[in-house]
């Protein structure tokens, strides 16, 4: 289980991390009988959907997190990722065997070779880069930030306060100061000087 918390927090990433097994186990352990394919990977969603009901009820709940997911059966791997992680399946370079690779290495000179990888499970169907993530989102009533008008630059900097100042709508105003919070403190309006 990987586990990446959003939104600068590490609280629901903590709890699915520490969930996801104790959901997983007893439903795999249940049934003495060997899994079909189709079986583990609706077992995993159901687990996923049953993690997010409990997450939804925590005190964590406006964290959030993305997920992954491995589980190895004998000689099957089923994956499943959500959100913004990645399952890749990487191997080695293949070894040398043409006579002037294996005259090379009994010089000392070794050519490094690149490992490979293959993107598994995962990919972009859970962000703005999805036409069809963008069209659930809007479905719901909302927008992504990048697609709404008016729509906001990302930044590795909050918005100073004489930024928010110049904004004369308030709701622009805390759109602004949400959308440019680089944590929870800033999104809620919080600098360090009232934390003391």
């Amino acid at each position: 289980v990987l586990c990446d918390g959003l939104r600068n927090s590490v609280a629901a990433a903590d709890f699915c991390a520490r969930k996801m097994h104790s959901l997983l186990l007893p439903k795999l352990s249940a049934r003495a009988s060997e899994w079909e394919d189709f079986e583990l990977a609706d077992l995993l969603r159901e687990t996923t959907e049953a993690l997010d009901a409990l997450l939804l009820a925590s005190p964590a709940c406006f964290a959030g997190a993305s997920l992954a997911v491995g589980l190895l059966t004998g000689t099957r791997l089923v994956l499943g990722a959500l959100g913004g992680v990645r399952c890749l399946l990487c191997r080695p370079p293949a070894a040398a065997s043409s006579a002037a690779a294996q005259a090379s290495a009994r010089r000392g000179v070794v050519a490094k070779a690149a490992w490979s990888s293959n993107l598994v499970a995962g990919g972009d169907c859970h962000t703005a880069a999805s036409e069809e993530e963008r069209l659930r989102i809007e479905s719901l009533g909302t927008c992504f930030v990048e697609s709404c008008p008016g729509s906001f630059e990302l930044s590795a900097f909050s918005a100073r306060p004489t930024e928010l100042e110049a904004l004369l709508d308030a709701r622009e105003r805390l759109l602004v100061q949400v959308a440019r919070a680089t944590n929870p403190f800033v999104a809620l309006g919080v600098n360090p000087a009232d934390l003391k």
